[in-house]
């Protein structure tokens, strides 16, 4: 909530913005007293934004929760993919994301040092190296050697693709909700969902199936539902049924539009079915 907003919700509230911005600690002990609720606020300056603790969902409470994916220098940070990058697998999608998510899209370090900054269990080391390998081999990024050291430093950098069509537009913040709704999920991996979410974005009003988004995603039929409808029951996007023949006997479906709502304040209300 801006200022104002929290003001016109709670009367006791009466003061100047400045003034509550520069005394919020009295303030916040004085809303606990009257309210029994937690206020917090969160940014600086002219983007602060204040909120009730009781009332943030599991989605918001797990909102910075991945250390790869939260930019301090620059939370609006953005980057982007084409859609033919989503055919990627899993491991290769999310390494990728990571590049090109770190500061000027560049990750310098060692392969343990990538993991723990991307959150990678250790474990899952021959598998990272080979969604690099592969990255590299398909020219998404380069990797250059430090010789200087025996301690197995390299830097990935990422490539452009500015003759390629169809470029979406990843935004931080948008990234670390899909992030949110995995956890929330418990899922074991959150790129499947984010592919759901950047698909639709893609398709954003357009008539389509779940076999055209199965083609664009790399998923099955079947992922592309259970995904879609874990977007859905988190008020991402809103799908209508499309018909044929609508008003006669005959009346067949042949997809759905879907429709990105959320503002990602989790206050939307609208939901929709996968056709």
């Amino acid at each position: 909530m801006t200022f104002s907003e929290l003001k016109s919700k709670f009367s006791t509230i009466q003061t100047t913005e400045e003034n509550f911005k520069k005394h919020f600690a009295r303030f916040q002990k004085s809303f606990l007293k009257e309210y029994n609720m937690h206020l917090m606020k969160e940014g600086r300056g002219s983007s602060v934004s204040y909120y009730i603790e009781e009332e943030r969902t599991e989605e918001e409470k797990y909102f910075k929760n991945n250390k790869a994916f939260v930019n301090d220098w620059d939370g609006d940070e953005c980057r982007s993919l084409v859609t033919t990058d989503l055919v990627l697998t899993n491991d290769e999608l999310y390494c990728l994301l990571v590049i090109l998510f770190a500061p000027m899209g560049v990750f310098r370090g060692t392969y343990e040092i990538f993991m723990r900054y991307a959150e990678i269990d250790k474990s899952k080391l021959e598998s990272v190296k080979v969604a690099i390998a592969a990255l590299i081999k398909k020219d998404y990024i380069a990797m250059n050697i430090d010789d200087s050291t025996t301690e197995g430093y390299f830097t990935l950098i990422s490539k452009r693709y500015i003759e390629r069509n169809c470029e979406l537009s990843i935004p931080l913040k948008e990234l670390r909700q899909v992030i949110a709704i995995a956890k929330v999920h418990n899922t074991r991996s959150w790129i499947p969902i984010f592919k759901m979410w950047a698909a639709i974005t893609t398709l954003n009003g357009e008539i389509s199936t779940i076999t055209q988004i199965s083609e664009l995603t790399g998923m099955t039929d079947n992922q592309v539902k259970y995904y879609g409808k874990m977007l859905q029951e988190s008020e991402v996007f809103k799908s209508e049924k499309v018909y044929v023949n609508k008003g006669k006997d005959n009346i067949k479906c042949i997809g759905t539009e879907k429709t990105i709502v959320a503002n990602w304040s989790w206050l939307n209300s609208a939901r929709g079915e996968i056709c």
